[in-house]
This record gives C-alpha cells, sequence and structure tokens, in this order.
C-alpha cells in the first residue's frame, strides 16, 4: 500500500523520501467495459532503479506501464513524474501534452522494436532528438555514439531488414536512450529473442539505462529476465501481489555516450 506523506512514500513495508522517487503510482484503477484491468494499484519507482512487472495474461501489467507511461489515462488515481523541476501530473495532462511528455523524457523499447523500416539504424535512434529539435549532424553524431557503444560499429547505414532480431533490439535500445530520459518503458523487449540473444538484449539494456542514472521499468513474462533487475512487481486480477527486491548483483557497465547523463 503507497501512502503519500508529505515528503516521504510508505510502500513495500518501508519508507522512501519522494526526493528519491521519480515515478509514483497511485490508486491506478481502469476497466475495459465489464473488464477490471487495475483496481487501485499503488507503485512507487526509485530514480536509478530497474523494476520487472510480471503476471500472467490479463493481470494488467501492461496496462500498468501504459498508464505510468502516458500511454493510456487511468479511470481513477494519479502517476506523478518526479524528474527535472517541478512534478508533472501526467494523468491530467492533455492528449498533446501526453505526446510530448513520450517524446521529451520518455524512452520506449517494444517487443519487435517497431523501428521505421524505410530509415537507417543511425536515423532511426536520432529520429527522438530530431523530433525534438536538434540540429541533424548533431542528432546523427549522438546517434552513432550509442550504436557504436552497443557494438553496432559499422551499421548505422543498415536498415531494419538487414539486421538480426538481436541487432534490431539494440538499435531500438539505443533509440530510448538517446535523448536521456529519466525513464525507460520496455515492454516483453526480449519476448521475441532466442535465450542467448535474450541475455545480451538485457545486458545492453540494463547498462545503457541505470548505467546513465536512468529508470527501466520492464513487463516481461521471463523470470530470467525479471531476476536481473532490481526489484519485482507481481500482478494478480489488477492488484498488486508481491512487490520486493530481487538477490542480484548489478553488473557495472561502461561508460555511457557523452552528453547522456539523466538530468536531476
Amino acid at each position: 500500500m503507497l501512502v503519500v506523506m508529505d515528503q516521504t512514500t510508505q510502500y513495500t513495508g518501508f519508507p522512501v523520501r519522494t526526493a528519491d522517487t521519480v515515478l509514483i503510482g497511485h490508486g491506478l484503477t481502469k476497466t475495459y467495459g465489464p473488464t477490471l484491468a487495475l483496481g487501485g494499484v499503488d507503485i512507487a519507482v526509485l530514480r536509478g532503479e530497474s523494476v520487472a512487472v510480471m503476471g500472467t495474461s490479463g493481470s494488467g501489467k501492461t496496462t500498468l506501464l501504459h498508464c505510468l507511461a502516458g500511454i493510456l489515462v487511468p479511470d481513477a488515481g494519479t502517476v506523478t513524474l518526479h524528474a527535472d523541476g517541478a512534478p508533472v501530473a501526467v494523468h491530467s495532462l492533455s492528449p498533446g501534452g501526453r505526446a510530448a511528455l513520450r517524446r521529451e523524457r520518455y524512452g520506449f523499447v517494444f517487443q519487435q522494436g517497431l523501428l521505421l523500416p524505410e530509415l537507417t539504424a543511425l536515423e532511426n535512434v536520432a529520429l527522438p532528438l530530431l523530433l525534438n529539435g536538434t540540429a541533424r549532424r548533431e542528432a546523427e553524431t549522438q546517434a552513432g555514439r550509442w550504436l557504436d557503444w552497443l557494438g553496432l560499429e559499422g551499421m548505422g547505414q543498415r536498415r531494419p531488414g538487414q539486421l538480426s532480431g538481436g541487432q534490431q533490439q539494440r538499435v531500438a535500445v539505443a533509440r530510448a536512450q538517446v535523448a536521456a530520459p529519466p525513464v525507460v518503458f520496455a515492454d516483453e523487449p526480449t519476448g521475441a529473442l532466442d535465450s542467448a540473444t535474450s541475455e545480451e538484449t538485457m545486458t545492453a539494456l540494463l547498462a545503457a539505462t541505470t548505467g546513465r542514472g536512468g529508470t527501466l521499468v520492464l513487463v516481461t513474462h521471463d523470470e530470467s529476465v525479471a531476476r536481473r533487475c532490481d526489484r519485482v512487481v507481481r500482478l494478480h486480477d489488477g492488484q498488486v501481489a508481491h512487490d520486493g527486491p530481487t538477490a542480484h548483483e548489478r553488473p557495472v557497465p561502461g561508460a555511457a555516450p557523452t552528453g547522456t547523463q539523466v538530468s536531476r
């Protein structure tokens, strides 16, 4: 249960100062017709933390991610982003405001990558910066640094159809990081990959996100993927059934490309 009181957030049995949180969902409720997807879910995500959201199909995990990311508006409850200045009430933003938030302050990695097939890998990664007004040369320079850092040197001019599934997902990881968003959301990012490629993709995703001070919120069915995150939240019938830390050692990543530290 989460209770916001003054500067302290109580969840999973211990207090956390709101200064340490980047994202808070409180009392989140969402229905689709007669079907309850979320039934008053409370969640607080810390800065620099990686959180895996798990549950059976229909448990509400993707709906929770979409509400936190501003893709969906909850029927009831609040979503607050604490990053880069004054808190943002995500749930109360206009559709245009939520689109701007997703473009400027969130990053996304989806199961199939969702790269634009007509663009090169370099152009796909540079796209968020271009949409935010960065000059093309600078955007492509930063995109190239991320591709190199993720082991894709020399592949910037290839289109998605010329890349393997694992390479496409690393391009998607680079695209999610290039604007240095405070929060990256990943929806089954390894779901279409074999076990070895899944391991490589998770290594890249965790190092690229938490390694630069960002926060990762990830939906997965894969227990091995969840165990690599700092914390697991399990949903059952739209309710939080479990919320607790995992027993793992976070790897120490190499330095992320310059200019990609998350703003506090």
